[in-house]
C-alpha cells in the first residue's frame, strides 16, 4: 500500500486519481444522460437542448480515455469548463427551472477537495455572476425561457432528469469523500509507522548513547541534562550528582595555556551556537581530585523541538604520556644526533687531514716514480750508449784511416808514380771518409728518434723505419744472434708518436736479446690485421721464456727478475701505458721454447 501525504508527489497522486475518478463517474452518467436525450429525442422529437448536452459529454469521455496524456490541471480544467458551460446553457435555455443548477452548488464542493479553497471560491463566484446575469435577462424579458414550467413539471422526463443530477451529486460526494476518507486512514496507517520508527531509533540511539566508548553528555542553559554510563564511571559521579550540574565543576580554574575555563567555555560556547563544531584538548577532573587529560567535541543538536549542546569527550592521558615519551625520545636521539654529528665531523677532519698526507704521499710517490721513470730511461740510454759508441766507432776509425791518408797524399807526393794515381788515391780516401760520415749520421739519426720519446706531436709513423732504427741503434748489442725480419710487404703507417714508438719496440727487442742464453735468434713480423684497421708487430725470441707465476705481473709497475742494481722493473710498464695511450693493445705469450710480443696499434 502506498503512503498517502508522505510527500508533495503523493498529494498530486491523490489529487490525479480523484480527478480521474471523477471523469469516469461524469462519463458514466454522460452516457446515461445521452441515452435519456436519445430518448427525448424518440418521444418528443429533436431538441437544440439534446445536441449540446450530447456534445458535452462525448468531449468528457474522450477526455477520460485519454486521460493519462494529460496533467490533472488541465484534465481538471477540461471538466468544469465542460460542466460549467453545459450548467450555463441549461439555465440559458430553461431558465429559473433548470436542473442542471443543481450541479453549480455540487462543482466547488468537488473543487474545494481537490484545489485550494481559492480556486473553488473563485469558481463559484465565476457561476454566480454568470447565473445572475442570465437570471437579469430572463426577468427583463430579454430572454425567455424555452419551457413552460406548467407543462415541464408534468412531463416524465424532466422528473427522470432531476433524479439522474441528483444521484449523480450525491454519488460525486460521496466519492470525494470516500476517496479522502482513506487518504486520512492511509496517514494514520503512516503515523503509526513514522511513531515506530521514531520509537526505534530512539532505542539505536539510546543504544549507541549507552555503549559508546567516550563519555556523552547533554548540556543546556549550562547544565548537563543527560549522560552515558561512560561519562559517570570516567568521571567517578552517580547519576543523580551529575545531572542539572554545571559542567565546569569538572574542570579546573585555570586551563594548561594559563587561560580561566570559564573564558574558554564562553568562548566555545558561543561558536557552538551559531552551528559551529568545536573539537580541542581540554584539563578535566575526576570526582577524586585526579586530574587527566580530554579531547573534547561539541556539537549542536536538536531532540524534540529543544537545542542541546553534544559534549563527547576522549580520555587521552595514556595518548599523551606516549607523545610525552615520544618527545623525550625524540629529544635523546636529537642530543645523540648532535653528539654523532660532532664526533663525526672530527672524525672527518681527522680523514681530510690524512687525506692531504696522503695526496703529499701520492705527489712524493709520482715525483719518485717519474724519477724512476727517467732513471729507467737512463738505463735504455745506458743500453744505448755501448751499441752506439761501437756502432760510431768503426766509421771514425774509417774517417781517420782516410784522414791520415789524405794527409799523407798532400805530405809525401812524391812516393806516387804519377799524378793519376794521387789523385785516384786522394778520391778513395774522400769516399771511405764519406761513407764513415753517412754511417755516423744515420747512427746520430736514429738516436734522435728515441730522443724525441717525450715529444706529444701525433701523426702517421712508418712502422718499418722505426723498426729498422731500433735495430740498427742495437747492432752491437745484437752481435752474435740471429736476426729475423718478417716485414710486410707493403708499407704500413701508424698513428702515433714517433719517438715513444722507437722506445716501445726499443724495449723489446732488447728484452728479447737478454732473454736468450749465448746464441739465439730474435724475429720481428709485421702484419696487417683482421679487416684492415690494425697493424701487428710481434718480437719473438727462443730465450728462456717467463714462468707461469710471473707471466701475469710482468707488466706491473716496479717488477723484475733481474738482481738488484739492474734494474727497477719499469720496462715493460712503460711500454704497457704507451700502448694504452696510443690506443692499442699488447699480449704476451711465453713457455720454455721463448716468448712472443704482439703489439696491435690503430693504422694511421
Amino acid at each position: 500500500m502506498s503512503v498517502i501525504f508522505n510527500n508533495d508527489d503523493d498529494i498530486s497522486r491523490i489529487q490525479n486519481r480523484v480527478i480521474d475518478q471523477l471523469l469516469i463517474a461524469v462519463s458514466i452518467l454522460g452516457a446515461v444522460i445521452i441515452v435519456l436525450s436519445l430518448l427525448g429525442v424518440f418521444l418528443f422529437g429533436p431538441r437544440v437542448t439534446t445536441i449540446v448536452h450530447s456534445t458535452v459529454f462525448v468531449l468528457v469521455v474522450a477526455i477520460t480515455i485519454l486521460r493519462h496524456r494529460f496533467r490533472p490541471v488541465v484534465k481538471l480544467a477540461f471538466l468544469l469548463t465542460c460542466l460549467g458551460l453545459d450548467i450555463l446553457y441549461s439555465v440559458y435555455h430553461d431558465g429559473y427551472i433548470s436542473s442542471a443548477k443543481i450541479v453549480m452548488t455540487i462543482l466547488p464542493v468537488f473543487i474545494s477537495f481537490i484545489c485550494p479553497i481559492r480556486r473553488a471560491i473563485y469558481f463559484l463566484v465565476v457561476m454566480v455572476t454568470a447565473y445572475l446575469t442570465l437570471g437579469y435577462l430572463h426577468i427583463n424579458g430579454v430572454l425567455e425561457s424555452a419551457l413552460a414550467a406548467g407543462e415541464f413539471i408534468t412531463r416524465p422526463f424532466a422528473w427522470i432528469m432531476d433524479c439522474a443530477i441528483i444521484a449523480f451529486s450525491s454519488i460525486g460526494l460521496m466519492y470525494v469523500g470516500k476517496m479522502y476518507n482513506q487518504a486520512v486512514l492511509e496517514n494514520s496507517e503512516l503515523i503509526k509507522l513514522q511513531n515506530a520508527e521514531i520509537l526505534n531509533r530512539g532505542k539505536k540511539y539510546e543504544m549507541l548513547f549507552q555503549s559508546s566508548n567516550d563519555a556523552i553528555m547533554l548540556i543546556r542553559e549550562m547544565k548537563v541534562v543527560d549522560c552515558n554510563e561512560k561519562a559517570l564511571s570516567l568521571y567517578g559521579y552517580s547519576r543523580e550528582e551529575l545531572l542539572g550540574a554545571n559542567p565546569l565543576m569538572l574542570s579546573p580554574a585555570l586551563q594548561p595555556d594559563g587561560q580561566t575555563s570559564a573564558s574558554k567555555a564562553d568562548y566555545y560556547g558561543k561558536a557552538v551556537a551559531k552551528g559551529e563544531p568545536q573539537f580541542f584538548e581540554w584539563l578535566h577532573f575526576k570526582k577524586s581530585g585526579e586530574s587527566f587529560n580530554s579531547f573534547l567535541s561539541l556539537k549542536l543538536v536538536k531532540l524534540e523541538g529543544s537545542r542541546f549542546v553534544q559534549a563527547v569527550i576522549r580520555d587521552i592521558t595514556r595518548q599523551k604520556q606516549i607523545e610525552n615519551e615520544l618527545l623525550n625520545h625524540q629529544n635523546h636521539l636529537e642530543k645523540l644526533v648532535e653528539e654523532r654529528t660532532l664526533k663525526l665531523e672530527q672524525a672527518n677532519k681527522m680523514l681530510s687531514d690524512a687525506n692531504n698526507e696522503l695526496k703529499e704521499t701520492l705527489s712524493q710517490l709520482q715525483q719518485t716514480q717519474a724519477q724512476l721513470v727517467e732513471s729507467e730511461k737512463m738505463a735504455s740510454v745506458g743500453i744505448l750508449t755501448a751499441g752506439i759508441s761501437h756502432e760510431i766507432n768503426n766509421p771514425l776509425n774509417f774517417i781517420l784511416g782516410g784522414l791520415y791518408k789524405l794527409k799523407d797524399t798532400f805530405t809525401n807526393p812524391e812516393e806516387y808514380e804519377d799524378e793519376d794515381e794521387l789523385e785516384e788515391t786522394r778520391v778513395e780516401t774522400i769516399e771511405i771518409i764519406d761513407d764513415g760520415v753517412t754511417r755516423i749520421r744515420d747512427i746520430v739519426k736514429s738516436l734522435n728518434h728515441f730522443n724525441r720519446a717525450n715529444d706529444r706531436i701525433m701523426q702517421p709513423c712508418d712502422i718499418h723505419l722505426i723498426l729498422d732504427n731500433c735495430l740498427r741503434i742495437l747492432n752491437h748489442e745484437l752481435m752474435g744472434q740471429q736476426v729475423i725480419k718478417n716485414f710486410y710487404e707493403g708499407d704500413l703507417k701508424v698513428y702515433g708518436n714517433d719517438g715513444k714508438l722507437h722506445q716501445i719496440f726499443l724495449n723489446l727487442i732488447h728484452n728479447a736479446n737478454q732473454s736468450i742464453l749465448g746464441k739465439g735468434e730474435i724475429e720481428v713480423v709485421t702484419s696487417l690485421g683482421k679487416e684492415s684497421q690494425k697493424v701487428l708487430v710481434t718480437v719473438k725470441d727462443n730465450g728462456t721464456g717467463i714462468s707461469d707465476e710471473n707471466i701475469n705481473r710482468v707488466f706491473d709497475p716496479f717488477f723484475t727478475t733481474k738482481p738488484p742494481g739492474e734494474g727497477v722493473g719499469l720496462g715493460l710498464f712503460i711500454v704497457y701505458q704507451i700502448v694504452k695511450d696510443h690506443e692499442g693493445d699488447i699480449q704476451i705469450f711465453s713457455d720454455k721454447s721463448g716468448t712472443s710480443v704482439t703489439i696491435e696499434l690503430p693504422i694511421g
